[in-house]
């Protein structure tokens, strides 16, 4: 496991050797180590990217210009062309061929809009009133969105077949797609008036199959192996972890001992949690990032 903290990330390969790093535009860094290699991407991008996220299969990536423009490009920089001029919490399909992600639209109401990679069409598949990363599933028949605060549902990439799953939000899938984990909130004892927020993993209609009550655990992130669910909580010292449990709420364990991790998980210190997917390491590595810290830790 690795803390990319001491750098401004934006990403990891799916092989997990590669990070992306806007220090200088936009660099490629060696996660173990050695000299980032800056990418040459366009003037027309402008002068530094605010965002950036590796295709499936880490041969292209997607990157937002400061005005939240969506651009795309080969990994060396090449064939960057632009496919919205506003475009927040962007996702590539599975097989790398489209992208999903929300777009302003008028009197305050996004729009969920799916576009293929190469630029050539566009399509406005939903309303929606929050900007988180909507999430494809892993055979790319579903996308699973926050359509405003803390309400999940699904919907096929051609705009088909919404459904409302209730209460959630950082959907993860599980790797067979039938089933997916998300935060989110449950009274907390001794009456309702005090919320946390839980781990649920629900199946495709909703209905919960197993609820994690654990204090503010957030950030799901389902192992490509399918057995284990990692995510963000706070300790017994009150820190914010790293920890892991089976998909049916077993066998919790604490992953990380980072002392430089924020004591308030929502605190926006910890920016994300990525399992390797590809390569030997799939399933047995993963890494997160923190925005401030010294040094990395292996």
């Amino acid at each position: 496991m690795l803390s990319l903290g001491a750098w401004p990330i934006f990403d990891v390969s799916p092989d997990g050797r590669s990070a992306l790093d806007p220090t200088n535009g936009l660099s490629l860094r060696p996660v173990d180590g050695g000299p980032a290699k800056r990418i040459p991407l366009d003037p027309s991008l402008g002068a530094y990217v605010t965002g950036a996220d590796f295709s499936p299969d880490g041969r292209a990536i997607a990157t937002a210009d400061p005005s939240g423009g969506l651009w795309v490009a080969r990994r060396d920089g090449s064939e960057l062309r632009r496919l919205a001029v506003a475009a927040t919490g962007t996702s590539w399909s599975p097989d790398g061929r489209s992208l999903a992600f929300t777009a302003p639209g008028p009197r305050g109401v996004g729009k969920l809009v799916v576009a293929a990679a190469s630029g050539t069409h566009t399509l406005t598949i939903a309303p929606a009133r929050s900007y988180q990363r909507p999430v494809w599933s892993p055979r790319g028949d579903w996308i699973a969105y926050v359509s405003k605060e803390d309400e999940l549902d699904l919907i096929k990439p051609d705009g088909s077949g919404h459904r409302r799953l209730g209460p959630g939000s950082n959907p993860s899938w599980s790797p067979d797609g039938s089933r997916l984990v998300v935060d989110r909130p449950f009274p907390a004892d001794p009456g309702p008036t005090r919320v946390w927020r839980g781990l649920a993993v629900l199946d495709l209609h909703g209905k919960r199959l197993h609820l994690f009550e654990y204090r503010d655990a957030g950030l799901p992130a389902w192992s490509p192996r399918g057995d284990q669910i990692a995510y963000a909580t706070t300790d017994s010292l009150g820190r914010t972890q790293l920890f892991a449990v089976r998909a049916d709420g077993t066998q919790k364990r604490e992953l990380t001992h980072d002392p430089d991790l924020p004591g308030n998980l929502w605190s926006g210190d910890l920016d994300w949690i990525r399992w390797v997917t590809q390569g030997p390491n799939a399933g047995r590595e993963l890494f997160y990032s923190r925005t401030f810290c010294d040094d990395p830790t292996q």
